[in-house]
């Protein structure tokens, strides 16, 4: 899930829906800005749910969710 909203509204709506069990992972707009294209791949193979992120960092994390495809094919 990617989303805007505060990380522990996203949290809160990804446990109702049963995303990633009781706690799911929650990465941040300011979490994402630390990390590498590499480590942007790895953290979304392990987070559901990104929050307060920018619409600049959800095509980036887009595009790692891509480039992650393409490198299983």
């Amino acid at each position: 899930m990617i989303t805007g909203d505060h990380a522990l509204t996203a949290a809160a709506i990804a446990q109702q829906i049963g995303l990633q069990g009781a706690a799911p992972e929650v990465l941040t707009g300011k979490d994402l800005s630390a990390l590498s294209d590499e480590q942007l791949i790895q953290a979304a193979d392990r987070a559901a749910v990104f929050a307060r992120v920018s619409p600049e960092q959800k095509l980036r994390l887009v595009e790692a969710l891509q480039a992650r495809a393409m490198s299983w094919r």
